[in-house]
């Protein structure tokens, strides 16, 4: 159903609150588009990058030409996406935030390499930081199967962007809801720091 937008994840919430300054918003892996509408919505500039190529025809389609997020077919894994994302996420106004929710869990190690790259590339000047949600322990609420996402350590995820040059500024698990048994998410924002400083 592509009838009414609906509501905003917690997690995007989350990020408009702690980044008042915010300059610009980039949606990796944006889905139907929801977070980065709701964005937009606020008067930042967008960009969103989503791998079906029908989401993106039809987000396109439900804005007014020049209004609304930046949608654009993005797949990690072929280079001249990433390079073309990298340029486009570059020339954005800062502080820069990027948001990467049940992505890095929902695709191979590759493709998470893929990720890191992308975000310190286009966060490599220092002006801004990189949200990632995913899901770090498998619950017994088929969570993992309503989201088409697989279990990925923590420790897995921290390893790998220190590996970047990152440097962690937030990490928090938490449960995905009150209920017992409940799959644990798990939330960390990232940041690169200037080049010259490293």
């Amino acid at each position: 159903d592509f009838g009414r937008r609906p509501q905003p994840t917690d997690l995007v919430r989350w990020i408009l609150e702690r980044e008042p300054d915010m300059g610009s918003f980039i949606d990796i892996g944006c889905g139907r588009g929801r977070d980065a509408s709701h964005v937009a919505e606020q008067g930042i500039a967008t960009l969103a990058l989503e791998q079906s190529r029908f989401y993106v025809r039809h987000q396109k389609r439900s804005w007014e030409p020049g209004t609304g997020p930046d949608f654009r077919t993005f797949n990690m894994l072929e280079n001249r996406h990433v390079a073309v994302a990298v340029v486009r996420g570059a020339l954005l106004p800062g502080p820069r935030i990027i948001m990467a929710r049940h992505l890095a869990d929902a695709t191979s190690a590759a493709g998470r390499a893929a990720l890191w790259r992308t975000a310190s590339s286009i966060l490599g000047d220092g002006d801004g930081r990189l949200y990632v949600l995913f899901m770090c322990r498998a619950g017994d609420d088929g969570y993992g199967e309503e989201n088409q996402v697989a279990e990925l350590a923590r420790e897995v995820v921290e390893q790998e962007l220190l590996a970047t040059g990152a440097r962690l500024v937030f990490v928090k698990e938490r449960p995905a809801s009150p209920a017992p048994g409940a799959t644990m998410l798990c939330r960390i924002v990232a940041e690169w720091p200037d080049h010259e400083e490293r």
